[in-house]
This record gives C-alpha cells, structure tokens and sequence, in this order.
C-alpha cells in the first residue's frame, strides 16, 4: 500500500522508539509513502527512512504533525536528499 499525505507542522522533529516496537515521531511535513516493510517520511530536519517488519500507521495527527509507527523496527535513516524510487516502467515512458 503506498500514500502520500502532506500536512502542515510545528518546526520542531523528535523520535522517541519503544523498545523496537512503536516510533512517536513529531516535526513531519510529509508522508511519501509506507508500506508493511518500509516509511519514507519527510520531517522539518529532512527525510526520514523507517525500515522493519509489520509496520502499520497507528496515528497520523496532520495539524501538529504527530506519527506513530508500530511494527518491528530495524533501521531509522536520515538523508538529506530524497531519492524517488521509480519502477523501470515509470522511467522509460516518461
């Protein structure tokens, strides 16, 4: 399942993890996409890569700007550059 939700935020990220299991995060402008294995957000200090297993969205707050992931939660990465994960398809016909 992929979205893309965009929301207004306070200027301000931080992430709290619990025990591997839940991720309250705060400061995020944008949800690119998310699936069971894998969230690609935008926070105010930049992209954020959550990797695991079983993740689901259990909170979405778009007026502050609150998330919360719970699943099994193997990586958390920041990038400073977004990069588009296009299918071969989407590449070749544009």
């Amino acid at each position: 399942m992929e979205n893309a939700l965009k929301f207004e935020t306070n200027p301000y990220h931080n992430f709290i993890c619990k025990e591997r299991k839940l991720l309250e995060l705060s400061g995020v402008k944008n949800v690119e996409r998310f699936d069971e294995n894998e969230f690609i957000l935008e926070t105010t200090l930049g992209w954020m890569c959550v990797k695991g297993s079983e993740l689901s969205l259990n909170k979405l707050d778009t007026e502050h700007g609150d998330v919360i992931i719970k699943g099994n939660i193997d990586a958390i990465e920041y990038t400073t550059a977004h990069k588009n994960k296009e299918s071969v398809f989407a590449r070749i016909f544009k």
